[in-house]
């Protein structure tokens, strides 16, 4: 049994400062008041204070799964699973699935999606496939799609992990949502579409690329956002010169606007 300095009598205790119950404390890897000696012996401890009942789903506010999933560390997300730690978000708050997926933790989100943790969350700023599209965790993304995640959801704001893939240049989680049939012209709470998103920011190849993409799966280039901009307007507005070339002969094509 590991030494406790000092002795804990309520093992679901939480501190003053933080409301970090004594398991909380140990997962996150600090001492407060609670004088644990972690060591190696972390998971040792976490299973002691577990075998004294201690919940593994201690307060709201800080919660061990989702200091776990934060932190990447998947020893200690599989135990608190083991234990039926509870995956809801709490409050709008970001889920422990949409942490994994912000910090790019693989292996911790594989376990978590076995687990069925939520794949279509909203928290008050993104989804899980949004977080992962921008944050260019492609595994991640294949991962979310392949337990079923909706390509074509948005989040609050209108934002659809796509538009957040075209203007962060990930052209491989793009490839990837246009083959999960991601609605290539939704438009954001502005207006803006993928098209104009990957326009803005077209100074890159992939980012070329990728607007060459969007035109091939009929994103329509005539589309104006709440401005009054299209995307060959903000690629001009830029001097992106090969994004205005690319838009140009979009616009002068047959057939010119979105799909029926």
């Amino acid at each position: 049994m590991p030494v406790l300095l000092p002795y804990i009598d309520d093992v679901d205790a939480t501190d003053s400062v933080h409301g970090l119950t004594p398991l909380a404390s140990v997962i996150e890897g600090t001492e407060l008041r609670w004088k644990f000696s972690l060591a190696p012996a972390r998971l040792e401890i976490l299973q002691w204070l577990i075998s004294c009942k201690a919940s593994v789903n201690g307060t709201p506010q800080c919660r061990p799964i989702d200091i776990a999933a934060q932190a990447g560390n998947p020893e200690i997300v599989e135990m608190l699973l083991a234990h039926k730690a509870d995956l809801s978000p709490v409050d709008g708050s970001p889920s422990p699935m949409l942490m994994a997926c912000e910090r790019g933790h693989e292996e911790v989100a594989r376990l978590l999606l076995t687990a069925k943790a939520a794949t279509d969350y909203e928290s008050d700023d993104d989804t899980c496939l949004g977080t992962a599209a921008s944050g260019g965790h492609t595994a991640i993304a294949a991962m979310l799609l392949q337990f079923k995640a909706d390509a074509r959801l948005v989040d609050k704001h209108g934002c659809s992990a796509l538009l957040s893939a075209a203007q962060y240049g990930r052209l491989p989680i793009v490839l990837l949502l246009l083959e999960r049939n991601a609605d290539v012209n939704v438009y954001d709470a502005d207006g803006d579409s993928a098209l104009s998103c990957a326009s803005e920011f077209a100074s890159s190849a992939e980012h070329l690329k990728i607007i060459d993409v969007l035109l091939q799966h009929k994103a329509d280039p005539t589309h104006a956002n709440n401005d009054g901009v299209t995307a060959l307007d903000g690629a001009q507005q830029r001097n992106l010169t090969e994004a205005v070339k690319i838009l140009e002969a979009a616009m002068s094509g047959p057939g010119t606007g979105p799909a029926e």
